[in-house]
């Protein structure tokens, strides 16, 4: 007797499940609350579905199986766990998916296998390939790529990470691109920007138009307005270029002032401040200490100019030293093995020693 009841009570629990799959959802105890079984479209409680369609608002835990539908809509709270993917307009809560998840916002912790998108996040979002959206603000790391509009907070990927407004700490193996970058950034191989602000550090090269803060690079580095504290193994150039600059071979600029010391040469159209190469520096207008361990040759020097050969082709005001000096108008003072002065008078111009002309 008890078999038969048993097995007439499982055979209409069958039936309801049946019926209510083919409805839309059994949900226990009462519809749109507790355990539910298939898609329920409002909900609260635990729900377990094959392939979310026409949501409209689940909270609490919601476990799906295949992808949803192509449009996103309506509201997921709490936990969210899909074998493909979750895809809703809005959620909050956590998200861990084996595919994607995809979002117009979202706020919460976001996991996923392959990618995780949202129009607009907060939050931490981790993906094995790429996180990507329109303005996130938090954690987000991927195995290939980061990329967004507005992107705030720590963001960390195995290739390369984009956006147009960063800031924050970023990190990239291969490189990273944006228009205005605060923050501290650091890249394998390149970074790339307009406005850059921070401490940037890359493998390769880096470039920029507005450049403010700390910049350290393998090669090279190049920006319109560089200010602040650059160094490269390689070289570095600019237009403007304001503090302490250090590289292995080259630097140049329009306008330098500051520090400036290279191992190869150093060129500008106005030098103002401390430049020192064991080679070359060359301008236009040199004014401030001046050191070249083989050539100096500027249109005018105002300061310190030290070199093995120091030709200035207008005026020389100041201290010239080295082994030959030699300008057409002297204000000051030359030392070295032969000077020559051409303003001095008639068996003045070239001198050893020491030439003077006030």
């Amino acid at each position: 007797m008890m078999r038969r009841i048993g097995f007439h009570c499982a055979v209409a629990l069958g039936l309801a499940f049946a019926v209510e799959a083919v409805a839309g959802s059994l949900d226990i105890p009462v519809r749109g609350a507790g355990l539910s079984f298939g898609n329920s479209t409002r909900f609260s409680g635990l729900r377990l579905n094959i392939r979310d369609e026409g949501l409209v608002s689940i909270d609490g835990v919601t476990v799906s199986v295949w992808w949803p539908e192509e449009s996103p809509r309506g509201n997921v709270r709490g936990i969210s766990a899909g074998l493909a993917g979750t895809r809703a307009a809005a959620g909050a809560g956590i998200t861990v998916n084996l595919g994607g998840c995809e979002f117009e916002t979202f706020d919460g912790i976001a996991v996923s296998g392959l990618g995780v998108g949202a129009g607009s996040m907060r939050g931490i979002g981790l993906a094995g390939l790429g996180v990507g959206g329109d303005d996130l603000e938090g954690v987000f790391a991927a195995g290939l790529g980061v990329g967004g509009h507005d992107l705030t907070g720590i963001g960390a990927a195995g290739l390369g990470v984009g956006g147009h407004d960063m800031t924050g700490v970023f990190a990239a193996g291969l490189g990273m691109g944006g228009h205005d970058m605060t923050g501290i950034f650091a890249g394998g191989l390149g970074i790339g920007g307009h406005d850059m602000t921070g401490v940037f550090a890359t493998g390769l090269g880096m470039g920029g138009h507005d450049m403010t803060g700390i910049f350290a690079t393998g090669l090279g580095m190049g920006g319109h307005d560089m200010t602040g504290i650059f160094t490269s193994l390689g070289g570095a150039g600019g237009r403007e270029l304001n503090g302490l600059f250090v590289t292995g071979l080259g630097l140049g600029g329009d306008e330098l002032t500051g520090v400036f010391v290279s191992g190869l040469g150093i060129g500008g159209d106005t030098i103002d401040g401390f430049a020192a190469s064991c080679g070359i520096v060359h301008g236009k207008r040199l004014t401030g200490v001046l050191i070249a361990g083989a050539y100096l040759r500027a249109r005018y020097t105002e300061g310190l100019a030290f070199g093995a050969y120091n030709r200035v082709e207008r005026a020389a005001t100041g201290l010239q030293i080295g082994l030959f000096n030699w300008t057409p108008v002297l204000h000051g003072v030359q030392i070295g093995l032969l000077n020559y002065a051409g303003n001095n008078p008639s068996g003045l111009k070239l001198l050893p020693g020491i030439n003077v002309h006030f």
